[in-house]
């Protein structure tokens, strides 16, 4: 049934040899008769393609396991994971008035799986992450199995198909797959043929005269606050997109402590770790006193969903654009409470839903020429008066009962955001297991590292304070 390309290749390292196993998934002409050859782009599917300007758009699930795998029955598990969901056999095809998403003819290359046995787990894991991945030229997701002792799993993701939330969510079909794999080697997940992936189930929830009223006001000032020119960039020295890094940070206090803490300041652990956000910012750019600095927090609109949860892999996340000021007497609280003022307000009046309408109404109904040409000049805008908003993006919980992989099961999971280009700063946090890992990537022609990483020891220190594990 499955065709495979496999490539025996010997690298050497600092006189190790490395032995490196890569292989191209395909399919036959009958597993792909019922499945249509053309998929419609979302309105966040084509926000993502665009946003390639400001950030890789590459997300990785990675999952450290406490032992090790059967490759072939991985890839197998693989193979299955991108069947089942029909548009990850696909690309991105770019039109001017209307992009969409198309699969070649029958027996095509759609996913690429590399097996590497090296005792350099973690270049082997940055090398890949870091490896750029065209939604036009390339598969939408790739994985990597890394093996020393314990086996480390990476699944590269395209942004413009999914977001982190699906992106878990294809971690959990690949570990069942690989599962129900393990116990019947002839089981074959569901074909999701059925499966929404774009707004109406997420508009249907509105009667016209709410979303009449959630269209208004969201242009005032525009999401960057563009007008404003007190220089809130994050530090760079050129707007180079070579040498490109993933820094990733598993901190001290426990998710709990976290959890505890903001309960007790009636707050959440967003609110916290926006807080820490914030101060860190404000720490190394040293803004203007009182200046109010615009801060993106990306939002999912699940919860507007009847069960919480999408039918399909999509994109489905918008964001809010709290504007906080720097004060520089205000201790942790005072900064807190601010962000929990500020993000609370955008919540009543449903701030994320008033972005979601505002984009999803241009991209819909404008020629994506024109969408890709206002977000290039919104962009410059940025770049010219210093104003380019620090992103934050709360990926949530992943669950270890859903990560098993037949009898071996995961130690540790994280989900990387995407690389962001010098002026971008993407902070993006996970939680497993009572533990909580964030994650910057960036560009070392652009982006000193030494910012990079005071960023997240100011964070950790201040989440430390906080909970008094200093």
């Amino acid at each position: 049934m499955c065709k495979e390309r496999i490539n025996f290749v010997l690298e050497k390292y600092h006189g190790k040899k490395v032995v490196v196993i890569s292989g191209t998934v395909k399919f036959e002409a009958s597993e792909l008769a019922h499945i249509p050859t053309r998929f419609p782009a979302t309105t966040a599917d084509k926000l993502n393609f665009i946003s390639r300007e400001t950030s890789d758009q590459l997300m990785h699930l990675v999952l450290r396991l406490d032992g090790q795998v059967d490759f072939e029955r991985l890839q197998e598990a693989f193979r299955l994971s991108i069947l089942s969901e029909p548009i990850l056999l696909s690309q991105f095809v770019y039109r001017s008035l209307r992009p969409y998403f198309r699969r070649e003819a029958v027996d095509e290359s759609t996913g690429v799986s590399h097996f590497i046995e090296s005792t350099r787990v973690e270049e082997e894991l940055e090398r890949f992450i870091v490896r750029p991945a065209d939604p036009c030229l390339d598969p939408l997701v790739q994985m990597l199995l890394v093996r020393h002792k314990g086996d480390v799993i990476c699944v590269k993701i395209n942004h413009v198909v999914m977001d982190a939330i699906a992106a878990r969510d294809f971690g959990y079909l690949l570990a069942e797959t690989y599962s129900m794999l393990e116990r019947d080697s002839a089981y074959r997940p569901p074909i999701n043929l059925s499966g929404d992936r774009g707004t109406r189930p997420l508009t249907s929830q509105f009667k016209l005269k709410e979303r009449l009223g959630l269209m208004r006001g969201f242009a005032k000032g525009g999401p960057l606050g563009l007008d404003k020119k007190s220089g809130w960039t994050f530090p760079y020295h050129a707007r180079g997109t070579g040498g490109r890094r993933m820094v990733s940070r598993t901190i001290s206090p426990k998710v709990g402590e976290i959890r505890e803490f903001a309960k007790e300041h009636d707050s959440t652990i967003n609110d916290v770790v926006l807080a820490s956000f914030c101060r860190a910012m404000f720490s190394i750019i040293k803004p203007d006193k009182g200046a109010p600095i615009p801060f993106q927090v990306q939002v999912s609109l699940r919860s507007y969903l009847p069960e919480g949860r999408t039918t399909a892999l999509t994109n489905l996340l918008s964001a809010v654009y709290p504007m906080v000021e720097w004060e520089d007497n205000a201790g942790f609280n005072d900064t807190l409470q601010l962000v929990k003022s500020r993000m609370d307000a955008l919540k009543q009046e449903k701030g994320a839903m008033r972005t979601f309408y505002t984009y999803n109404i241009l991209l819909k109904y404008l020629p994506f020429s024109i969408c890709r040409r206002v977000y290039h000049r919104m962009t410059e805008r940025g770049y010219e008066g210093k104003v380019l908003s620090p992103l934050l993006s709360n990926i949530g919980v992943i669950q270890p009962e859903r990560l098993v992989f037949g009898r071996t099961s995961t130690k540790h999971a994280s989900i990387t955001t995407p690389i962001a280009f010098p002026g971008e700063v993407t902070l993006g946090f996970s939680s497993f297991s009572d533990r909580m890992t964030f994650t910057i990537g960036f560009c070392e022609d652009g982006t000193d590292e030494k910012h990079v990483i005071e960023l997240l020891d100011l964070i950790e220190q201040d989440l430390k304070a906080a909970c008094g594990t200093l």
